[in-house]
């Protein structure tokens, strides 16, 4: 089952019904967009042979009952030190857990239910790395702390799949195609990242030029032209499109897909151009958490929430793109009951005419 993991080239967890053992680790099934498929081993698909399944549908938002605010879908929590499972609460089961030290030098890592027990870093281009502390075997939160390593100092930002957010993990064919998501919504940001190779993160957003655009998650970069990683189509929602290009489609390797779209008051990815000025943004909702991204000229990818003292005065920012720990001191406005505040021209947030993207979450 997916709660327990499911992996696109990787071991699930197995049980055997007519069996006392304990789960064992094997690669006996992929989930496809649109069914599934049978490896050879673990005795699921020798030749020859009759087999009878039965397939239950996750709970997705075209079936699935409707989020209902902003903490149903997603959370923020510190470190317990515990190595009882879960190591960061959430009250909900948690697809996707994004941690880092706050406030010491380390890269950040991000675990995801369908890759269980591997880690991928979104500073940096490294292929997926085993890390046993990732798993997802709690309803109410996710990880465990082995050897007591994620005290307060760690905090992490949890999302459950819905309507505003999905993962989707495949196997790259360096042909143009269609990958399926369960949303449906057309999703308006996408991160796309290798797990098997060492290709950099790119991010495709509609508040971009075109589908041609991409911005690269591990860096500061501003937008550039590839109309090979979303083959210049915009997602639908069904599907998102890929091209041939290796960052998100080369043949043999397996990837990992996070979608994200405005939900009515619960999220907002959107986009605004810069007047050099004290303004407001209207997100519609009072966001806890916000990242932002310069698109038109090199800008790290900011990072503000309230559990870290988004408010009024100096904030704690940190960066999506570095291994940095956080910086206490720029205001950069605060959350309204709307929508936010940016204080004035800073090039980093609202430089005259320069060009920004967002995502924010309630």
């Amino acid at each position: 089952d997916s709660m327990r993991g499911i992996v696109t080239g990787g071991n699930d967890e197995l049980l055997y019904l007519n069996m006392t053992s304990a789960a064992v680790s094997a690669e006996c099934i992929s989930l496809d967009p649109d069914g599934v498929t049978f490896k050879g081993s673990a005795g699921l698909n020798p030749n020859g042979h009759t087999y009878i399944y039965m397939a239950i549908r996750r709970p997705d938002p075209l079936v699935g009952k409707p989020a209902e605010a902003g903490t149903d879908v997603f959370a923020m929590d510190v470190g317990s030190s515990s190595s009882t499972i879960p190591e960061w609460d959430s009250g909900f089961p948690v697809d996707l857990g994004l941690y880092k030290t706050t406030g010491s030098t380390q890269n950040w890592h991000l675990g995801a239910r369908l890759i269980q027990e591997e880690n991928l870093y979104p500073n940096t281009s490294d292929a997926e790395a085993g890390i046993a502390d990732n798993v997802f075997d709690s309803n109410l939160g996710w990880g465990r702390s082995y050897a007591g390593t994620y005290g307060s100092a760690y905090q992490s930002w949890m999302w459950k799949r819905g309507v505003g957010f999905d993962v989707v993990t495949y196997a790259g064919n360096s042909t143009n195609r269609q990958i399926r998501h369960s949303m449906g919504i057309a999703p308006t940001m996408i991160w796309l990242k290798s797990r098997t190779s060492s290709e950099a993160w790119v991010v495709g957003s509609s508040g971009l030029s075109s589908w041609a655009e991409y911005l690269t998650l591990n860096n500061d970069d501003a937008e550039s032209t590839n109309a090979g990683i979303f083959n210049s189509t915009a997602p639908t929602a069904t599907a998102f499109s890929l091209g041939s290009q290796n960052r998100s489609n080369e043949n043999n390797q397996n990837y990992i897909a996070f979608l994200f779209a405005s939900v009515d008051g619960i999220s907002k990815v959107g986009s605004y151009t810069g007047n050099g000025y004290a303004r407001t943004i209207t997100t519609g909702f009072q966001p806890r958490f916000i990242i932002f991204k310069r698109t038109d000229d090199t800008n790290n990818w900011i990072v503000l929430d309230t559990t870290r003292g988004w408010s009024s005065g100096n904030d704690a920012y940190m960066r999506l793109n570095t291994n940095s720990a956080q910086i206490s001191a720029m205001n950069f406005g605060e959350p309204t009951s709307t929508g936010f505040t940016l204080p004035d021209g800073n090039p980093m947030y609202n430089q005259n005419n320069a060009k920004y993207i967002y995502y924010a979450h309630a």
